[in-house]
């Protein structure tokens, strides 16, 4: 029986069909790390320019609205974020004081069933200082 040069036969076909899983399995891990990397960048950008807006207002109320409104527009188009939850703390909100932003959501998982990534939720809070000498409406 004569074996022809350079062919290695059914191995090659072998290690491909083990070998392939497992690259594309790596390949969806690695966009799940990403996915979640991003998620938490945007959560805390979205958290602290939801503190500086809020920061920059004179009445607790609409504090609360520009902080609100100013995160859900820093992740209205976010692929690696659902369900955002958003808290403002206005309990120290006074000249000299503090305004706090809390925002936290689930890291989205469409398209990377091949791994069934588990539930994650990232968070991130923000506290702002309100300048001492700004003018502050009442209660």
């Amino acid at each position: 029986m004569r074996r022809i040069r350079g062919s290695s036969g059914s191995s090659d076909v072998l290690g491909m069909v083990l070998l392939l899983p497992a690259v594309l399995g790596f390949g969806v891990l690695v966009m799940w790390t990403g996915r979640q990397v991003d998620a938490q960048a945007q959560v805390r950008a979205a958290a602290g320019a939801g503190a500086h807006a809020g920061a920059l207002s004179r009445s607790a109320a609409d504090a609360e609205m520009r902080a609100r409104q100013t995160v859900s527009a820093a992740l209205l188009g976010s692929d690696s974020c659902a369900a955002a939850e958003i808290s403002v703390d206005l309990t120290r909100f006074q000249p000299g004081g503090v305004l706090a932003v809390d925002v936290a959501c689930s890291v989205e998982r469409s398209g990377l069933e091949l791994i069934a990534p588990p539930a994650v939720r990232v968070s991130a809070s923000v506290e702002v200082a309100i300048d001492p000498y700004r003018a502050v409406d009442g209660p």
